[in-house]
């Protein structure tokens, strides 16, 4: 059985097509997806709708982050990775309340809600070292941005 030309690279034969727009895709252009192959075409139009949110999302996300950060704000003075369940937790609520939405204004909102956090946690009348409050804060920022970034 004779291949196709790729709909990107003509001088290579193939037999495989998109699973969703049928386009004949080579190796070198498939990307493996949960439901087959699909076009790199497809792909950037399919992942656009997990990626971007709107505005009323992006608020309840950040409202829903404020919560939990101020009511978890005591955590970071805790042991020395105390930061990242707390910033795990943050991301999760981001996620649950924003929709699941991943996009660059979600880890905004992520790593805005830790440092609101943070600036509650101040505001307790006992206190940790800074060094170990701020390494707790920096973990935080960086478990919840990866809570909610896309892989």
């Amino acid at each position: 059985m004779p291949g196709v030309p790729c709909a990107r690279h003509p001088q290579i034969e193939t037999r495989l097509t998109c699973q969703r727009c049928e386009t004949p895709i080579c190796p070198q252009c498939m990307i493996a997806t949960p439901v087959g192959m699909k076009c790199r075409d497809c792909v950037s139009h399919a992942g656009a709708g997990y990626m971007q949110s709107a505005p009323q999302e992006l608020v309840f996300a950040f409202l829903g982050g404020v919560v939990i950060a101020s009511v978890m704000s005591w955590v970071l003075l805790m042991c020395l990775i105390a930061g990242a369940p707390y910033g795990y937790a943050i991301g999760e609520a981001v996620l649950r309340c924003g929709k699941r939405k991943r996009g660059v204004a979600t880890q905004v909102v992520a790593a805005l809600c830790v440092v609101i956090g943070a600036g509650v946690a101040l505001s307790f009348p006992f206190r940790t070292s800074v060094p170990l409050f701020l390494f707790n804060v920096v973990l935080a920022v960086i478990v919840a941005v990866s809570r909610v970034r896309h892989f």
